[in-house]
């Protein structure tokens, strides 16, 4: 109730932590008191939520440059990173509100989850739906005068035991950035993945992979870069969209910036057409005395409709230039060449329908036993 209180009139919440990408600030398994403010507001150095738009999960790092703030539309452009991560967060962002972290507490996230659990949850629900008909069943004894508030209170059990802890709590999507280099004589790869975010991946959620392409070319010349997928994968490869942004790097170290804004190279497209590409996607040509930063989204819709289903997906990056190739797949930590694992569960809906059915039988009980006593 008192989150209730604060969220609807203060614009405060609770968000849950399941990586470490703030670590020690805010450890993994940390719950954070946060509050809307509008980002104008914003300084360097401030730990802030921000919303990536739809599709995407929001994300908690610490700014580390406000680049801009437009008072009229009171959209602020700023840069963020995740205290324990080596690379700033590959785009800038634009926004105008953001949820400041108030503070945060550790170890309590596990407890939530768990108790956010189905089989924890529909456990409790029936439990608290069988206490609501015992308490409405009729009995020969007068109804004592507290009994009609004790069953009141018992029937609010189920609805409060399926609704989500503390409102609906907002996971940070990243984890620790894992960095990868991969060179020939000439060309030169560096893959930036977040593997925290490329697992276990249920609609809705989404998955950002980094590829700086360069070449150290003692002549001028062009690198053509594709995407691609494994042709093994063609049966297997889910319900995924691929997107891909990408922009000019002022230097070659990973904390580098763009200089100039993302541009979109591949709008949000099903993964199973890059698997039947053979040939893999031309995503973009460019000179050898540039350096490029590609962005690859994958996401999977609301409605996907997957329920318990597991499907993995790889995708390819490919770079050619100066009489060299060189691929480069995201790193995953539990299936080496797998984006996400994905997976919703329909026990919330059944729950929640035994519930309703048992609170609808206890009322109707209670109505027969008042009016046997008024008889």
């Amino acid at each position: 109730m008192i989150m209730v209180i604060l969220g609807y009139f203060f614009n405060i919440s609770i968000m849950m932590f399941r990586t470490g990408s703030m670590s020690p600030t805010i450890e993994a398994g940390s719950i954070a008191l946060v509050r809307e403010v509008p980002a104008t507001g914003l300084q360097e150095g401030d730990v802030v939520t921000v919303d990536r738009g739809p599709g995407l999960l929001p994300v908690t790092h610490r700014v580390l440059d406000v680049q801009s703030i437009d008072e009229q539309t009171g959209v602020a452009t700023f840069t963020m990173k995740g205290d324990a991560n080596a690379t700033p967060d590959p785009m800038p962002y634009s926004v105008d509100t953001v949820r400041e972290v108030i503070f945060s507490v550790p170890g309590i996230a596990p407890a939530i989850q768990w108790f956010s659990n189905p089989l924890v949850l529909g456990g409790l629900t029936i439990s608290a739906s069988c206490l609501v008909v015992w308490a409405f069943w009729p009995r020969e004894p007068k109804l004592p005068a507290n009994s009609a508030h004790t069953a009141v209170t018992l029937g609010l059990l189920p609805v409060l035991l399926l609704m989500p802890p503390f409102g609906t709590p907002t996971p940070d999507d990243r984890g620790q950035a894992q960095i990868e280099h991969i060179h020939s004589e000439v060309l030169q790869l560096r893959s930036i993945t977040y593997p925290q975010s490329m697992v276990n991946m249920s609609p809705g959620d989404s998955a950002i992979w980094v590829v700086d392409i360069w070449a150290e070319a003692p002549e001028s010349g062009t690198i053509d870069v594709t995407l691609s997928a494994p042709e093994r994968l063609t049966q297997d490869i889910g319900p995924f969209l691929i997107s891909v942004d990408s922009c000019t790097l002022e230097s070659r170290a990973a904390t580098t910036r763009c200089t100039t804004p993302l541009s979109t190279l591949l709008a949000p497209v099903a993964a199973t057409e890059l698997a039947h590409d053979r040939q893999g996607l031309p995503l973009l040509s460019f000179p050898t005395e540039q350096t490029r930063r590609f962005v690859v989204t994958s996401f999977l819709p609301e409605s996907t409709g997957l329920e318990h289903t597991t499907k993995n997906a790889t995708i390819r990056l490919a770079a050619t230039g100066s009489g060299e190739k060189l691929t480069v797949d995201p790193y995953t930590p539990h299936a080496p060449e797998s984006l996400p694992k994905t997976g919703v569960s329909t026990w919330l809906a059944v729950m929640l329908s035994v519930a309703i059915i048992l609170i609808l039988c206890g009322v109707k009980s209670m109505r027969r036993r008042r009016v046997r006593h008024e008889n």
